[in-house]
């Protein structure tokens, strides 16, 4: 039977993709394997729902919780077990104490899944590990990864117009370290692209890349990011590109728009993607941040005129740890930012800064001359009270170089309204 038809059922992991030591899981009363993917481990599964987890520890439990806390899911302890139930299709992590947390990634039944035998279809079966290396993908072809089958290598795609990336496995980057490190998918100078249903492990560099791409869709992928410059999406010199239903968890910035020429150089080109960023849409995703990087991060390279109607909306923001900051613009080059809106946005924890938006020189800065930022709106922002006094950041450059007309309309702190700058510290 194909997977796909069943109701509620949870990937199983081929052998060589490491497992959990920790955990024990059971979906709807069957086991479900349980992968080992560094910062969190996770279970892989689909249907309709409800999906009724339980997950079993060595040790009795003393508390644990479910995020993102808005959705109001509990819960709830037995013993060294803990049952949660996911009224539906969903990706949330599950905190339990004294241990590091686990992903539970609940997809919906696939729709589009395609024919092995089509010449234009690269079919990853399940029950196998692939070492496919950089594989480089062409324009109208579909690169299928099925649940329970996992890829490790990296993809890259020039002038590919038409390209899908799909399934409901995992493609791990671990064959890449630091000497050698590869973008887990890049995809450049392509239009009318597709990302979605993946599990993304393991990264040696930025996990999704798309330069100088239109019309790009990253739709349900799960991402667990480790290194330095893990980031989730990096959205460079690309107009029209939607990112949503994504649970993205980086050591590094989980959505990044920029304009660069970059200094690297992968094997077969030197990539150049300086162009103006237009119509960026990121609704309903869970991200959290722990490390370098920011949450929703706009810079530091600007190498173009404008970067404009940027729209960040419907997210839950786990946390915020270290480094980061959870809304950041850092222009750090000529551009001209405009239009931004953060909207409908839930933060769970922070720790360094909230907001920072500056027109700054740093060591990523190319141009000489300075940029501007204007028009930029916080509305219905929810964010947790702490005691760490985590402050805000908002400067120009100097009198030529500005950011204007910042707005804030129910921004809450602690449920407390922000009216001024000295609410925001």
């Amino acid at each position: 039977m194909n997977p796909s038809a069943q109701t509620n059922h949870a990937y199983p992991l081929p052998e060589g993709l490491p497992l959990s030591s920790i955990f024990q899981v059971w979906l709807d009363g069957q086991p479900a394997p349980v992968a080992h993917a560094g910062f969190a481990d996770m279970v892989i599964a689909a249907g309709s729902g409800p999906f009724h987890f339980v997950i079993e520890v060595p040790l009795p439990v003393t508390s644990a919780s479910v995020r993102p806390q808005r959705w109001g899911l509990k819960a709830a302890i037995q013993s060294n077990r803990v049952a949660v139930e996911l009224p539906g299709p969903a990706k949330v992590m599950v905190e339990i104490s004294g241990h590091k947390p686990i992903l539970l990634v609940a997809h919906a039944p696939e729709q589009n899944r395609p024919d092995p035998a089509d010449p234009a279809v690269r079919f990853f079966a399940a029950g196998q590990v692939y070492e496919v290396g950089r594989l480089r993908l062409s324009a109208g072809e579909t690169l299928y990864i099925e649940g329970g089958a996992v890829v490790r290598g990296a993809l890259h795609a020039v002038e590919a117009n038409g390209l899908r990336i799909a399934g409901h496995g995992i493609l791990d980057g671990s064959s890449f370290g630091p000497e050698n490190s590869q973008r887990s998918i890049m995809i450049e100078k392509s239009q009318d692209v597709v990302v979605e249903g993946l599990t993304m492990l393991r990264p040696s560099t930025w996990m999704i890349a798309l330069g100088v791409c239109d019309r790009v869709v990253v739709r349900d992928v799960a991402q667990i990011g480790e290194v330095v410059c893990s980031d989730g999406v990096d959205v460079v010199g690309s107009c029209d590109v939607l990112i949503e239903d994504c649970l993205l968890t980086n050591n590094d910035d989980c959505v990044a728009i920029k304009s660069l020429g970059a200094p690297g150089q992968v094997p077969d080109r030197v990539w150049d993607w300086r162009r103006d960023v237009r119509g960026v849409l990121v609704r309903n995703c869970t991200m959290l941040n722990w490390g370098s990087g920011n949450v929703m991060e706009i810079g530091f390279e600007l190498q173009a005129e404008s970067i404009s109607d940027i729209v960040f909306q419907h997210i839950d923001v786990i946390g915020s740890h270290v480094y980061s900051a959870v809304f950041s613009i850092h222009n750090g080059d000529r551009a001209t930012v405009r239009g931004v809106r953060f909207e409908d946005i839930s933060v769970e924890h922070m720790w360094s800064k909230l907001i920072d938006i500056r027109i700054m020189q740093s060591r990523y800065t190319v141009d000489k001359e300075p940029g501007q930022i204007r028009d930029i709106l916080f509305r219905d922002i929810r964010c947790i009270s702490n005691t760490f006094n985590t402050p805000s950041l908002i400067g120009g450059f100097d009198e030529h170089h500005t950011v204007d007309n910042v707005r804030f309309e129910n921004f809450q702190i602690g449920g407390k309204p922000v009216r001024n700058a000295d609410d925001l510290h």
